[in-house]
């Protein structure tokens, strides 16, 4: 029986799994990061009422690692979702750890492979620099038999693998419960004067969101958010012409517009205020102009 305790690391972290059937992948993700060079001290895996056999495969590694733990939420019957259902699971594991007690904290999927130096990676990335206060990878979607690197802006770090220092986290008050949290929390953490770093490490995602969700319910979900988070019509028109070209192309462009009108004519509440609102569209229109 491996009892192996984490090896020698500079920084303390732990990682929080939010997982919901995740059998046919979650093995890539367990055998990835305990064979990383920098293991973490903790790692709570949260099972948000899988109806497959992803809780058993978990609880076989709990017995070979002592510092990997499943939570399991009795919550079949809400349905794979992005967003508030996500930040809700990751929640629920942080409810179950000291955050205070750790460096930094990792939100990582249950659908990854990272490289075995990964984490060694983002320690050298947090000790380089004390400002830097988000970091992660980039992702590569699988798509058939081949994996394909996801094009990004070069300040996003993907949810699937965000890493946070403990700092910055409860500056930022944590993961807001919203749908489009993957983002907001970089905006609120430069807002407060942190930097978010992409670094060059390649992590296979196997089941990308395109593929997880559907995407006119996300097209339109995202176009309501904007609205939440005081995007001016502007910026959203900008992003509806840019979407157009990607898949579901023009169908799902008019899908993330009409939620942002949506929203607009039922009079949405805000999720953030007008500072950090103001603060969001000048940063985008800084990248527009430059």
């Amino acid at each position: 029986m491996e009892t192996d305790l984490p090896k020698f690391r500079s920084m303390k972290y732990i990682v929080i799994t939010p997982v919901k059937n995740e059998a046919e992948h979650i093995r890539y993700t367990l055998d990835s990061v305990t064979g990383q060079t920098c293991l973490p001290s903790r790692w709570i895996i949260v099972d948000d009422g899988s109806t497959d056999n992803t809780a058993e495969i978990v609880t076989e590694y709990t017995h070979r690692y002592p510092w990997i733990s499943l939570v399991r939420k009795h919550n079949t019957e809400e349905a794979r979702s992005g967003g508030v259902k996500v930040v809700r699971a990751f929640n629920t594991g942080c409810a179950e750890a000291n955050l205070q007690e750790y460096d930094f904290i990792v939100k990582l999927d249950g659908d990854l492979e990272l490289p075995a130096d990964y984490f060694e990676t983002v320690i050298h990335t947090f000790e380089q620099d004390e400002k830097t206060g988000i970091c992660g990878g980039r992702i590569l979607n699988k798509y058939g038999n081949e994996f394909i690197l996801e094009k990004s802006n070069d300040y996003h770090v993907r949810g699937a693998f965000k890493s946070v220092r403990t700092a910055c986290f409860m500056q930022i008050g944590g993961f807001p419960e919203t749908w489009n949290w993957d983002g907001l929390d970089e905006m609120k953490a430069m807002f407060y004067g942190w930097k978010t770093h992409v670094f060059e490490k390649d992590v296979k995602h196997y089941r990308p969101t395109s593929q997880a969700y559907n995407p006119y319910k996300h097209a339109y979900k995202s176009g309501k958010e904007y609205y939440c988070m005081r995007t001016d019509f502007i910026l959203t028109f900008i992003r509806f012409l840019l979407r157009i070209p990607r898949k579901p192309y023009f169908a799902g462009a008019c899908c993330f517009l009409y939620g942002y009108i949506a929203a607009f004519f039922t009079r949405e509440p805000f999720t953030i205020d007008r500072p950090l609102g103001k603060f969001i569209n000048r940063f985008h229109y800084k990248r527009i102009f430059k």
